[in-house]
């Protein structure tokens, strides 16, 4: 999929001319609601881009199947040059739901602490950062 590709689908850190998003034919369909429909696009880096477009129309899903939280039901899908999810782009990518919820009972250094620990962090690293 794309320019920059190289052995094995996998991209150098380097590669620059790799599209920050890439997909192709992109679906979603749950149960018998189809979310996204044959989605294709491509965002270079360094390009701000947005999606517009009425409530159910997809966009949240479009964005949880680039983070890799939702797998599609078809198509393809790239980030910075790696399969949604893929751990070597999930630390340079953030997401901030709609509704955030953060559990009254967890206090802020605790929800910090339980994401980094989800990520496997040493106990030393989360500390320090």
């Amino acid at each position: 999929m794309g320019k920059g590709l190289g052995v094995g689908g996998k991209v150098s850190e380097g590669a620059v001319d790799t599209p920050a998003i890439e997909t192709r034919n992109l679906r979603k369909v749950y149960g018998e609601t189809v979310a996204v429909d044959d989605l294709t696009l491509q965002v270079e880096r360094g390009e701000v881009f947005g999606f517009l477009g009425p409530n159910g129309a997809g966009k949240t899903t479009t964005v949880k199947m680039l983070l890799g939280l939702v797998y599609p039901t078809g198509g393809q899908a790239q980030v910075l040059g790696h399969r949604p999810g893929d751990p070597a782009v999930m630390g340079r990518i953030g997401f901030l739901p709609e509704h955030f919820r953060f559990p009254p009972w967890l206090t802020a250094w605790g929800f910090l602490d339980f994401h980094a620990r989800l990520y496997h962090m040493p106990a030393e690293e989360r500390k320090r950062r």
